[in-house]
């Protein structure tokens, strides 16, 4: 059995950083689990790695963690906020882009010949990072036939096109 903290994945992968690089965009850089920081519900910080599902579960309850909390960020508002905490270190800040553009009248004498005006905050709730969709995996070897069944959470397992040959495992009598 091992148990891997993100120390442990870093050590072995490079990291992340998904989106496109352009003028004014902040991508921020991280690691395939938490290290220093946990930065949402859900977010990874032990890998358990057991011959039994049983041992797993029993390892994974011995895991403790201990968490400093900081101010959450929840919002697109807390996002602006200079005052709550970055969630990145290398952006500095809890906004990726900003963006301002004017198009059509002047503002100013589209509101004022306007015969009515409606001023209301709308705000958008929480679509990712949600904890229903872990990234967890489960595998399991059946020596007699050489099967390796892997039970995996994911939207998309291979690419649509169906002319994909099924992955293959070849196992050794030597």
């Amino acid at each position: 059995m091992s148990v891997l903290t993100g120390a442990d994945i870093e050590a072995v992968t490079v990291p992340i950083q998904v989106m496109p690089q352009f003028p004014g965009f902040n991508s921020p850089v991280y690691g395939a689990m938490a290290t220093d920081r946990v930065r949402f519900v859900g977010d990874l910080v032990a890998i358990v790695v057991a011959e039994s599902r049983y041992i797993a579960e029993d390892a994974l309850e011995l895991i403790e963690v201990d968490y400093d909390p900081i101010s959450p960020v929840v919002s697109f508002a807390d996002a602006q906020d200079p005052s709550l905490p970055a969630l990145f270190d290398d952006v500095g800040e809890n906004v990726i882009y900003r963006v301002e553009s004017i198009h059509g009248d002047d503002i100013d004498q589209a509101f004022s010949a306007a015969d009515v005006i409606v001023k209301e905050t709308l705000s958008q709730s929480r679509q990712a990072n949600v904890p229903m969709e872990t990234r967890g995996a489960i595998a399991h070897y059946e020596p007699a036939t050489g099967d390796l069944i892997y039970h995996v959470a994911t939207q998309s397992p291979r690419a649509a096109d169906t002319t994909w040959p099924p992955i293959s495992i070849t196992r050794s009598t030597t």
